[in-house]
């Protein structure tokens, strides 16, 4: 399963909806699997302490530009454009103030959302 996709899209409030992250089984791009729990976890500490969306994990966004407006974890599995969702995927909705970021969005530059999280990980 890609995570990179829009899941919803409203144009018209100038918003999008897409996976943030996915529990296992799902493979993340670092051959990473995650629980549930520690995904519920991450969703409840960037909500929290971040909330502060970047490009690319370099360049801070402004409020002015854009912001989240909603993070949340689904509480059973949920069809989004024909893909099925697991329950325990992490949702983040962004708020597109800038039209160019939006216009970005539409022409598929941007295509979902990345954590940047940094963790110490071992092998059992």
């Amino acid at each position: 399963m890609n995570i990179e996709f829009i899941a919803k899209a409203d144009y018209g409030r100038m918003e999008i909806t897409a996976p943030a992250l996915i529990p296992e089984p799902y493979v993340d791009a670092h051959g990473d699997v995650i629980s549930k729990e520690e995904i519920f976890k991450a969703c409840r500490n960037f909500s929290k302490n971040c909330m502060q969306p970047n490009l690319q994990h370099e360049f801070q966004l402004s409020p002015d530009s854009a912001e989240f407006t909603e993070c949340y974890v689904l509480q059973k599995n949920t069809e989004f454009n024909g893909t099925e969702l697991p329950e325990g995927t992490w949702m983040l909705t962004l708020k597109c103030k800038s039209t160019k970021l939006l216009d970005a969005v539409k022409r598929g530059e941007f295509n979902g959302f990345s954590i940047g999280a940094l963790a110490e990980t071992e092998d059992i």
